[in-house]
């Protein structure tokens, strides 16, 4: 019988307490409050923080790039002008992706298999535009695509990117 309230007394003291803040940081997220836990607490318990916390950063990210999309939802609706649209959006998928550099490049309706690439990056001024051929075969993907077409590549010195 000792052994038994020892237990439950050991049980109590380690895992009541992470589990507590593991529900407190549940209804935090909730609210769209993402709080990482601390708490000393045994291996098992442990794990079960770290996988919390690691999950609060994920949905932190996601919902951080939901509301970003969002935004340039509400922009393309909106009756802003081509290039300060670009501008917007490209700054914005920028801090998303964490990315040095993002481009966007538009297919010209008046010159097949020409482009125009707009770029964004670190320590650039404005919106460079430059045109660009595109080859038969991304003309034809894209075109097939009707739904539109991301091509991304994100690397710590490089980034390339087609978007339609």
């Amino acid at each position: 019988m000792l052994v038994a309230w020892a237990g439950a007394v050991w049980l109590t003291r380690s895992h009541v307490p992470a589990v507590k803040a593991v529900e407190e940081g549940l209804r935090a997220l909730a609210e769209r409050r993402y709080e990482h836990l601390s708490v000393a607490a045994s291996d098992e318990v442990r794990d079960l923080v770290r996988t919390f916390n690691s999950s609060v950063t994920l949905l932190e990210e996601q919902f951080r790039a939901l509301e970003t999309l969002g935004e340039i939802d509400q922009m393309l609706l909106g009756s802003a002008e081509l290039e300060q649209m670009l501008e917007s959006i490209l700054a914005r998928v920028q801090t998303v992706t964490r990315c040095h550099s993002v481009g966007i490049t538009l297919r010209d309706a008046d010159a097949p298999g020409r482009g125009r690439s707009y770029m964004a990056a670190n320590g650039l001024t404005g919106l460079p535009v430059s045109r660009v051929e595109l080859d038969a075969d991304m003309v034809e993907t894209l075109a097939d695509e009707k739904s539109g077409l991301t091509v991304t590549r994100c690397e710590e010195h490089r980034t390339a990117s087609c978007d339609r």
